[in-house]
């Protein structure tokens, strides 16, 4: 048989505590054998306080045959009476744990709108902003009954409106001690349900729930086996008494057998009632269940409907802002193709001015002016002369420039191979 008994172990303060026994009445001796098998000694104690008090014919008379049977009955009832004990303290327990979280989930305003929290960051963006709701403007702080949360990329988090956060005037970037300036921190997006009519729910409510269910069924079939264990025993001393192969001193105990099978059946209506409340409570708890499920369901999907339009804003934010980048690389991309026009077109005109500045200093003067003086340039015009100068240096500088842009082009190929190769292997 088992019972549940007080437990201190844990948080659940009831546990089913195992009664095993073997009884032999050898009715020649008439010797009566009890092992009794148990984690602590309450049944001994009870069965030596009975056989110490009581008057001498429940179980501590074995002088007859009778007296003897009278007494194995009376233990067999003991131990039942065990058996059926702490039921009423277990079952108002479970219904106390079951109340907690039915009241809620039934008292629970789930048609409540969610809203949206926004926290963390730097900046003015960093202080958190609701979004107002008609019914959520009323309500004050409460518990939060579903919270999901999303991180969003600080750059995306900081454009609102038409425009991005580094075209905004009026957006202060973060700067560390050296002065350089660093992105915004990260923040998080959240969904609250508050209201004062909505309370907390999480996941381990349906937890307890479910543990509360296995511990009503598991007393379910603790109650059933005990019943069954005392419907075998009346049937068994029942049809021993009866049979006329046993003793006639056994045949005369029909009072003390019926005195036994009426507290037995006693015992079981108090049994089949606990049976009873329990199969009750479980219909119960599994009712709960379900609409804890669906309360959280609910939330889940309201949650997901709010950040998923949450996260097309966002989208579409960043579209803009893409968009706008890819002006800014156009026009970025256009005036490098005007520098390098103008440098090209200057790299053409710097080696010409620089020999018609030469050719004005005094250098060709003095050979003007001494006509005895070797010239090798006597046999040119000054046109010739010129171009003979200016051609060369102005080939040997364009010539220069396309190789040092030759390098930088071909730096830059080897980058983008080393950064794909890395990606693939």
């Amino acid at each position: 048989m088992k019972s549940m008994e007080p437990s201190s172990q844990g948080d659940w303060p009831w546990s089913p505590r195992d009664c095993i026994i073997n009884h032999t009445f050898e009715l020649e001796t008439t010797r009566i054998i009890w092992i009794i098998i148990k984690g602590n000694t309450l049944i001994q104690d009870r069965i030596r306080s009975a056989t110490r008090y009581q008057s001498p014919g429940e179980l501590s008379s074995f002088r007859t045959l009778e007296e003897a049977f009278a007494s194995t009955l009376a233990t067999h009832l003991l131990i039942s009476e065990w058996a059926a004990e702490n039921w009423d303290e277990f079952i108002t327990f479970i219904e106390t744990k079951y109340h907690e979280i039915s009241r809620r989930a039934m008292s629970n305003d789930i048609d409540i709108p969610p809203v949206i929290i926004s926290e963390g960051g730097d900046g003015p963006l960093s202080n958190t902003k609701r979004t107002n709701t008609e019914k959520s403007a009323k309500s004050g702080l409460s518990s939060l009954s579903r919270t999901r949360t999303e991180t969003f990329d600080s750059w995306s988090s900081l454009i609102k409106g038409d425009k991005a956060w580094f075209l905004k005037p009026n957006v202060n970037l973060v700067t560390d001690s050296k002065d350089r300036v660093r992105p915004p921190a990260k923040k998080t997006m959240r969904v609250e349900f508050e209201t004062p009519g909505q309370q907390e729910f999480t996941f381990s409510d349906l937890q307890s729930l479910h543990h509360l269910h296995d511990r009503a069924k598991e007393a379910i079939l603790i109650l059933k086996l005990n019943i069954k264990i005392m419907s075998q025993l009346v049937k068994f001393y029942g049809t021993t008494i009866a049979s006329q192969q046993f003793p006639a001193a056994l045949r005369n105990c029909v009072g003390e057998y019926n005195v036994f099978r009426g507290r037995i059946e006693a015992i079981q209506d108090d049994l089949h009632t606990y049976v009873l409340k329990l199969e009750t409570l479980v219909g119960h708890v599994e009712g709960c269940k379900t609409l804890l499920r669906g309360i959280l369901d609910f939330q889940n999907k309201e949650s997901n409907k709010l950040l998923a339009g949450q996260s097309s804003t966002s989208t579409v934010n960043m579209e803009r802002m893409a968009v706008e980048m890819n002006h800014i690389a156009l026009k970025t991309k256009t005036e490098t193709v005007s520098m390098r026009v103008i440098t090209v077109v200057t790299l053409c005109f710097l080696p010409g001015t620089f020999i018609s500045t030469l050719m004005s200093t005094d250098i060709f003067q003095n050979l003007n002016n001494h006509p005895s003086a070797p010239d090798p340039y006597r046999n040119l015009g000054p046109l010739q002369l010129y171009l003979a100068l200016s051609l060369p240096l102005t080939f040997a500088t364009l010539l220069v420039y396309a190789y040092f842009h030759f390098l930088e082009i071909r730096r830059e190929q080897l980058e983008k191979t080393k950064y794909y190769a890395s990606k693939i292997f």
